[in-house]
């Protein structure tokens, strides 16, 4: 079964991702107004992420400090172009304005969260923005089904009309908390995460995204 969804979670990224590059392209003009690509500003980023996790002030994000930067590490390939297992403000930058150059404003996303490895069903699976992130990208939030899988959305309520209904989030960095309304998760997954998640189109391509949280 995770074969087969990983299968599907693929094909369905891209063919709703080329489906969203098409609309944020403006290659039809009697399509209604979407949500706008978010304002990424890299420089800005960048600075605030080193300010947020570069804890020793080196200039460098490594080790525990790339550990705490889940969302930056959870897509260490594409921060760490120079392979030195480190990440610097100027790939912070780079990465960043990868990502604004596609001008993609929502995109689906999937994943499954799983508890001392049994698929976990019932929760609330929560992409929080990083600080740095807040003015730019929305919340998004998804209930798993009896197999662990969510697929978490922006609520419609925050959309234009045009856009309700997608099941999409932004593309950018997260910070993902789980709860559950009867399982006492720990608090490393939820009120203090540890969990993170980059969106965007190139890094989730053949990725099964799975959170796999233990109580114990």
């Amino acid at each position: 079964m995770n074969k087969q969804w990983r299968r599907l979670s693929r094909g369905l990224l891209l063919v709703q991702s080329a489906l969203v590059l098409g609309l944020a392209s403006g290659g039809c003009s009697s399509t209604p107004p979407r949500v706008a690509a978010p304002g990424l500003h890299p420089a800005k980023i960048a600075a605030a992420a080193m300010e947020e996790y570069d804890a020793n002030k080196d200039g460098a994000l490594a080790g525990e400090e790339l550990t705490s930067a889940a969302a930056i590490n959870s897509a260490l390939s594409f921060y760490d172009t120079s392979g030195d297992g480190k990440v610097d403000s100027a790939e912070i930058q780079n990465r960043i304005q990868s990502i604004a150059v596609t001008k993609v404003g929502l995109m689906p996303f999937y994943c499954r969260a799983s508890l001392n490895g049994q698929p976990l069903a019932g929760a609330t699976v929560t992409l929080r923005p990083e600080p740095f992130l807040q003015d730019s990208l929305l919340v998004a939030s998804g209930m798993t089904d009896d197999k662990g899988r969510s697929q978490p959305a922006i609520a419609d309520d925050l959309l234009p009309a045009a856009d309700r209904g997608l099941q999409a989030v932004q593309p950018g960095l997260y910070r993902v908390e789980i709860t559950h309304p009867t399982i006492s998760l720990p608090v490393r997954y939820n009120t203090n995460t540890t969990l993170g998640r980059e969106i965007s189109g190139d890094s989730l391509v053949g990725v099964d995204v799975h959170f796999a949280l233990q109580n114990n």
